[in-house]
């Protein structure tokens, strides 16, 4: 897996071997990841969600677990399991008006898509 950070004037990609460590975040061998939160602070570090779960990490434990406790995904949260050729995705709840109670994709149950299946379609 590689991270891409981008922006107007470049993209910078790494792997599990390359990429930058920031203070607060471990190191994971085999593990790339970006973390929104600086560390340390009061609010989870996704290391520690992923080290719970290291050696049996799969797309359920990611969203059922890393992005529900971590709270990331407002809008729209998708993990991709590249081996099962798998891609879960969850939108948040269409905003109501400000007195209605908002579901964040995270809060929201995800729909499995067949990847294989679906780049096999013809249109």
């Amino acid at each position: 897996m590689n991270v891409i950070q981008y922006s107007v004037e470049n993209a910078t990609v790494w792997d599990d071997e390359d990429f930058p460590t920031w203070q607060g975040h471990p190191t994971i061998p085999d593990v790339v990841y970006v973390d929104k939160h600086v560390q340390p602070s009061t609010d989870p570090c996704l290391a520690n969600v992923i080290l719970d779960g290291y050696g049996t990490l799969n797309a359920t434990y990611l969203f059922q677990e890393a992005a529900a406790r971590l709270q990331t995904g407002d809008t729209h949260c998708a993990v991709y399991d590249y081996a099962h050729r798998f891609m879960y995705v969850s939108n948040a709840q269409p905003y109501m008006g400000k007195n209605q109670p908002q579901l964040m994709a995270y809060e929201r149950p995800f729909v499995r898509l067949n990847m294989q299946k679906l780049f096999a379609e013809e249109l």
